[in-house]
């Protein structure tokens, strides 16, 4: 269980948060932008330094030289699943990308790799911003049954949205996996 006490001031006002995420929980924050929903994740992600690549190397952006094979060699020193990586790879139709650069990544491909690093680093718990911004609907699907399936393992997911008012059946599906499974917060 992680317990969260954040405050803080915006163009809002003052913003004060108290949660304790359970395992096996998806927690769906929506609010408009500029509440300092990315900040919020930013500061629970600190909490959970030891267990991100990303924290570790900087950010994503930072490797748009690297090829995925010089990601994958960073990683043989931390806690990841390369059979999961390997697998999400192919079925994200990245693998014939494997030897270029990321910089020749569509936003799409730049989503979808991050998202599968993230959920191939074997941890309890997953932060995510906008995890479903530029993928397809196939990607989307899978990624959400990903979730899904992790937490049946008792995985806690956090996953901040800028928009509430999306009426896409991915995001129907994951409100209804975050009232089913979790907590949906909104403002």
């Amino acid at each position: 269980m992680l317990k969260i006490h954040y405050s803080a001031y915006n163009y809002l006002g003052q913003c004060q948060i108290d949660l304790e995420l359970l395992s096996g929980k998806l927690y769906l924050l929506q609010a408009p932008n500029g509440a300092g929903k990315t900040t919020l994740l930013k500061l629970m992600q600190g909490l959970q330094l030891e267990e991100s690549f990303f924290n570790h190397q900087g950010s994503f952006d930072a490797l748009e030289h690297y090829h995925i094979d010089d990601i994958l060699d960073i990683l043989k020193f931390q806690d990841f699943n390369k059979n999961l990586f390997e697998s999400l790879l192919l079925i994200g139709d990245l693998q014939k990308q494997r030897h270029k650069s990321l910089a020749t990544y569509s936003a799409g491909q730049k989503q979808w790799l991050k998202n599968i690093l993230s959920l191939s680093m074997m941890k309890q718990n997953y932060f995510f911003d906008e995890p479903f911004n530029y993928l397809d609907y196939e990607k989307s699907r899978l990624l959400l049954r990903t979730i899904q399936d992790f937490l049946s393992q008792g995985k806690m997911f956090f996953i901040v949205d800028h928009n509430p008012f999306y009426e896409d059946s991915i995001y129907k599906k994951l409100k209804m996996t975050a009232t089913n499974s979790g907590v949906l917060l909104s403002e």
